[in-house]
């Protein structure tokens, strides 16, 4: 198999969601009934950390390995040879934190 490595372009962020965002919690049982489908609300921000940034990125004070905030819905799920990368434009990214 091909050790594939991805380069993002373009002021795109390559970032690895965080373990908590890709599982999904066990639905508890309801007292009440919802229909069918229901689903609960996620937040429309998630935690990540950063992987790698585009050379014309303008992220200053953020290295690789910092935690960020993004807009979840902006994330772009690339699966290309049965790998999965996730990369986000670098203004959607809100903040985050320095490791």
């Amino acid at each position: 198999m091909i050790d594939l490595s991805f380069t993002p372009a373009n002021r795109h962020v390559l970032i690895r969601l965080s373990s908590h965002t890709l599982e999904k919690e066990p639905e508890p049982e309801s007292l009440v009934f919802l229909p069918d489908g229901y689903k609960k609300k996620e937040s429309e921000y998630v935690h990540c950390t950063l992987l790698e940034c585009a050379e014309d990125c303008n992220l200053k004070g953020f290295h690789e390995g910092d935690s960020i905030i993004v807009n979840r819905s902006m994330i772009q799920k690339i699966e290309i040879m049965g790998k999965e990368f996730y990369l986000v434009l670098e203004n959607y990214i809100l903040g985050g934190f320095q490791s």
